[in-house]
């Protein structure tokens, strides 16, 4: 537990800690409110029990001795303390319960998005080899649980531990052998519960990440093949899979609930039952005289009252902790990695140098040689190449041999295992790699297009109120969708274009991909297969606009012979080596 709680206190930023401290001081602060509120009953039972003894030996009433009150007042004092204190203690829970939930809504909000954007800057390797569906699993079905079962719990133990450790004291100030008897008794039965209970709280926790990494795998793969499972009828072996995981979840969940309920039951009704009976025996022990039993009898029952709540609470957080302590420690590297991010971050962007790079004559590649750890029998290597400003180049070769890792390297997507990439006489590495790929725009065979306006899929993750409506237009009409947008759809570039665009054909996708990157006016523009959904001629039609455009260096990745033919320069690249040929 002592190194789970060092461990949370790694990802935690100063400002998380303070809060949870916070928090921790006041549930204890809570306790201390449950405490007078109990002793506040006792002025009030020692005079119903006996006024007389009260008014001749009552601490309370010494106490008050300086005010002169009648006992009229006296009275009224007693009724009012208890009052008083039942008031404040209401006021008081709901504020500690808001700031419980506030401090646990901002933790785990902090915490996706930090976690959120640092696999935003993830480098591109780390996304080829992690998947969307796991990484927003990740993001949001893990983090949720180690937030919600791990992290804040942590803290609420050890709030919970010290309000049960004041709670216990009172009792035991008016009889310190039945408290200890009741409160021993209560604890072996949670202990002996727990024993029971920790082995079904080990299945349930080792089945929460494989359930949610099964679950949002199905539903993407179910969703991204809706087109097959519609045409082969299909929906039948899907739906029984997801049923089948989610019925497990589902039971998991009522068990879990249901025996995290029992003890409180149990307890109430054995602790409640001892009190009584261990009442009944004071009371003949002290040969009926009830003026000496009420007390303690009262004191118990309020105690009792604050107390069974505080410990199933207490076992309550120590079952979430244990459930999901499993998924925490999934996410936990990615976690620890997202906060040292944020604070790395946040000391670049106080002491960054930025350099101001202009891109006048050349891009040259030296030594560049590169392989996937998952795959060393591929390697790329370009010895020297060099691509001058204004060069329109055309990337060829078989699928697998190098086209796409080279297009990675060029763009600083992907870092060489050795040599170097040079804009001029400037090497590109981490501290100006940002100023360079600000110089790119790059346009694949798949385009994303976002589900929304039209003008937004072009003036990509721009706000809606800067888009340049004048360049939107040229970018268009270059990329040969203007006529459609203008001409055929009723909203113009208003109009929505559906999730995953389905209202748009492919090549129509393909030209909206063109206009975003026209839109951007780069100088250096890559075409990956970016036309091969276009008809031959509106193809061969929207090249030569994008070739004629002036200052810009333009490399097209492509198998088509007739537009390689009509580049002035082409690399081929044949089991990852690179090679001058002729089309």
């Amino acid at each position: 537990m002592i190194k789970d709680l060092i461990n949370v206190h790694k990802i935690l930023s100063i400002k998380e800690k303070t809060k949870l401290f916070l928090n921790v001081a006041l549930k204890i602060i809570l306790s201390l409110l449950e405490g007078i509120t109990v002793l506040s009953f006792v002025p009030f039972l020692s005079l119903i029990s006996n006024k007389d003894l009260f008014f001749e030996k009552s601490i309370f009433v010494s106490s008050l001795s300086f005010l002169n009150l009648s006992n009229q007042e006296i009275y009224i004092a007693i009724i009012l303390l208890p009052l008083l204190s039942i008031v404040i203690l209401n006021l008081y829970r709901p504020f500690m319960m808001w700031h419980s939930s506030r401090t646990a809504a901002d933790i785990w909000r902090n915490k996706i998005y930090d976690l959120f954007n640092y696999y935003l800057n993830k480098n591109y390797l780390f996304h080829l080899n992690n998947s969307s569906n796991k990484l927003l699993e990740r993001l949001l079905q893990r983090t949720n649980s180690a937030v919600a079962g791990v992290i804040f719990p942590a803290y609420e133990i050890i709030g919970a531990l010290f309000s049960s450790a004041f709670l216990t004291i009172i009792p035991m100030l008016y009889n310190p052998y039945i408290g200890l008897i009741c409160l021993g008794l209560i604890i072996i039965f949670y202990f002996i519960f727990y024993q029971y209970f920790k082995n079904k709280i080990r299945v349930f926790g080792a089945y929460q990440p494989i359930f949610a990494q099964e679950t949002y795998k199905l539903v993407d793969e179910s969703f991204k093949s809706i087109k097959d499972i519609k045409l082969r009828k299909n929906y039948n072996f899907f739906s029984e899979q997801f049923f089948g995981k989610i019925k497990k979840y589902s039971d998991n969940s009522v068990v879990f609930d249901f025996l995290s309920s029992v003890p409180r039951s149990i307890t109430e009704i054995f602790g409640f039952s001892f009190i009584l009976i261990a009442s009944v025996v004071l009371l003949i022990m002290s040969n009926y005289k009830i003026e000496e039993t009420i007390i303690t009898l009262g004191v118990y029952l309020l105690a009792l009252q604050r107390l069974i709540p505080t410990i199933q609470n207490l076992f309550q957080q120590v079952s979430q902790y244990k459930l999901y302590k499993k998924s925490f420690y999934t996410i936990y590297n990615d976690l620890l990695e997202s906060n040292k991010f944020k604070i790395n971050s946040s000391r670049n962007n106080k002491s960054k140098y930025i350099e101001d790079l202009k891109f006048k004559n050349e891009i040259k590649l030296v030594n560049i040689s590169f392989s996937y750890p998952d795959n060393r029998n591929f390697e790329l290597k370009i010895d020297n190449l060099l691509i001058k400003k204004g060069d329109i180049l055309g990337i060829s070769g078989k699928s697998g041999h190098g086209k796409s890792t080279f297009v990675n390297i060029i763009t600083g997507l992907i870092k060489p295992d050795s040599g170097k990439l040079f804009l001029d006489e400037m090497e590109i590495n981490f501290s100006n790699l940002e100023f360079f790929q600000k110089k790119i725009t790059y346009v694949p065979q798949n385009i994303f297009v976002l589900d929304d306006t039209i003008e937004k899929n072009i003036a990509f993750g721009l706000n809606e109120k800067f888009i340049d409506q004048e360049k939107l237009r040229k970018a268009s009409e270059i990329a040969g969708i203007s006529d459609f947008i203008e001409n055929e759809l009723k909203n113009k570039y208003k109009t929505i274009v559906g999730e995953n665009a389905i209202k748009l054909s492919g090549g129509q996708r393909q030209r909206l991909g063109l206009a975003r990157a026209l839109y951007e006016d780069k100088e250096i523009i890559f075409l990956d297969e970016a036309t091969g959904a276009l008809d031959k001629l509106k193809e061969s039609e929207i090249l030569d606009k994008i070739c004629s455009m002036k200052d810009k260096t333009i490399v097209i990745v492509t198998h088509n012979p007739l537009i390689l033919q009509k580049l002035p320069r082409i690399l081929y690249f044949d089991k990852g080596q690179l090679n001058l040929k002729k089309i």
